[in-house]
């Protein structure tokens, strides 16, 4: 039997909105430079078409419950290369929450 370790570097960070462009980049780079596997991201204000705007080359997946209006709005990031399985997905209709 092999054994195989993984160290996965977990965040969950309140942005309190991220619709502008120079604040969303900011903060993927510093999840890219501190090498984040998975971020979890809460008060993202942001609707499901610009939750894609969080992909980028090292992330590989975006989970998202979006926001009504300007308020609430989650997503979950999957850095490329991660292990990650998504078997059920629970969410509330008012962007509070996502559960996977």
């Amino acid at each position: 039997m092999v054994a195989i370790r993984y160290n996965l570097k977990i965040v969950t960070w309140n942005v309190g909105g991220i619709h502008s462009p120079v604040k969303r980049q900011k903060i993927l780079h510093l999840l890219q430079k501190k090498k984040i596997d998975i971020a979890l991201l809460q008060e993202t204000h942001l609707d499901t078409a610009e939750h894609l705007k969080l992909r980028t080359w090292w992330v590989d997946r975006v989970y998202e419950n979006p926001a009504l209006g300007r308020k609430a709005g989650v997503a979950v990031l999957v850095r490329k290369g991660v292990d990650f399985r998504v078997d059920k997905q629970y969410q509330d209709p008012r962007g509070r929450y996502l559960l996977l």
